[in-house]
């Protein structure tokens, strides 16, 4: 049973059967995140005999809020895993009904691939097998899963599913549920209301191309939204939500997504500062740490006097006795 009764965050795992040992030593190190409740995972391995197996993987694949790809060269090898669950697992990442989290399981060429823009684990997207405790790398994955998995309890639960016989009561705001309202109204001969939902679906998917132009735009300009100050050991969860901020159109400043070899993150960021219209502060369980620095505090003060909004935010295992810097603190 979760905490407090919260439904646990349904995880869908997409691999290659050559990498079934790898799995199953990360479902182990997952297995707390389950036994505390917070996630409910699924693989192929527990469809029942006389189940259709492909019926059975497309239903979890579409519930998952969390879909996990295990990369190697078999997952790239495998029509299945690259052709059918990792083209539905991105499409469903775009749209905003789910969360990718590739894990890079064994060394392969993929920083080309189609989620090559999606943040990966393990740390520095490091391949399991090259870490010389595997262990670690392990830690690593479950760290940054269970950092996804509370911020993602920390957002509006979903809609509870409807039966599937009462299909016009479905939640309104998902393009896909827009568009079999309008094929069901349609073939029942109610021409105004299909073409009714149709429009809606039409409009979320203009919404969804709108953010992706305008973050494509704005990376061009170098015109950012908010610069994200963080401790280092932060810096998976800080991530994660930069990721989240992307997706809904705005174009975060991270250090390690802005660094240019050669180059200082400190100079980088002098140049850019003018080009940043907020700073988000991040209060995390290993207090502030660098926000104490001199040069850290000088960005912020330069914030506060453009006028620009400087907002503290606590990470879920936040220090409640840490206190903000005084820059921040005397706004």
């Amino acid at each position: 049973m979760s905490p407090e009764g919260i439904q646990p965050i349904k995880l869908f795992y997409a691999y290659a059967r050559e990498d079934e040992s790898l799995h199953n030593e990360l479902a182990k190190h997952l297995a707390l995140l389950q036994r505390q409740g917070f996630i409910e995972s699924w693989y192929d391995r527990q469809i029942l005999p006389g189940m259709e197996w492909e019926s059975e993987i497309e239903k979890h694949l579409t519930s998952a809020r969390i879909i996990v790809l295990l990369i190697s060269a078999d997952f790239f090898f495998s029509d299945y895993c690259y052709s059918i669950e990792m083209e539905r697992a991105l499409q469903r990442h775009k749209l905003g009904e789910a969360w990718v989290l590739p894990i890079i399981l064994r060394p392969v060429d993929w920083k080309k691939a189609p989620f090559a823009h999606i943040q990966c684990l393990p740390r520095d997207a490091r391949p399991i097998t090259m870490w010389s405790n595997q262990d670690e790398a392990f830690l690593s994955v479950a760290q940054g899963i269970r950092s996804l998995v509370d911020w993602l309890r920390a957002q509006p639960p979903p809609m509870k599913e409807q039966p599937k016989e009462e299909p016009l009561v479905e939640d309104p705001n998902t393009k896909e549920r827009w568009l079999k309202e309008g094929n069901i109204l349609f073939n029942a001969g109610n021409y105004e209301g299909a073409l009714a939902a149709m429009d809606r679906t039409a409009d979320r998917r203009r919404d969804i191309q709108a953010n992706i132009t305008a973050v494509d735009g704005k990376i061009e300009t170098q015109d950012f939204d908010v610069f994200l100050c963080h401790h280092s050991t932060d810096k998976t969860t800080v991530k994660l939500i930069g990721e989240l901020l992307k997706e809904k159109g705005l174009l975060p400043w991270l250090d390690e997504w802005e660094l240019r070899p050669g180059f200082p993150w400190q100079s980088l960021l002098e140049e850019q500062i003018e080009n940043i219209k907020a700073a988000a502060v991040f209060m995390g369980k290993n207090g502030i740490g660098p926000w104490q620095d001199q040069e850290i505090a000088a960005f912020l003060r330069q914030f506060i006097k453009r006028q620009c909004p400087v907002k503290p935010l606590k990470l879920p295992d936040v220090n409640t006795d840490d206190q903000l810097p005084r820059a921040i603190a005397s706004k």
